[in-house]
């Protein structure tokens, strides 16, 4: 069995005042160890990353990078979801 997976990570981190998703933890951004989780899974087939633009262009090399989608996120995290739910 093949699975897909939905990293929903478009949110602007506005409570935070930095963009949380690409802090440093252990010398790699938070979304990018996220993402290594799901891609590294032998039953993890496709990867959909729902973030802007510039997030996802600032991650370091990724395995497998050929099983990541990214797609735009919504104004809203409901908005994300679907987005992500759509790109099945």
């Amino acid at each position: 069995m093949n699975l897909s997976v939905i990293i929903v990570a478009a949110g602007r981190s506005e409570r935070m005042g930095f963009d949380k998703l690409l802090a440093k933890l252990g010398g790699k951004c938070v979304l990018q160890w996220s993402i290594e989780a799901f891609t590294s899974h032998s039953k993890v087939s496709e990867v959909i990353v729902v973030c802007p633009r510039e997030r996802f262009d600032t991650l370091s090399s990724i395995a497998k990078m050929d099983i990541l989608t990214r797609i735009d996120g919504g104004n809203d995290r409901h908005d994300s979801v679907a987005s992500g739910l759509s790109a099945l």
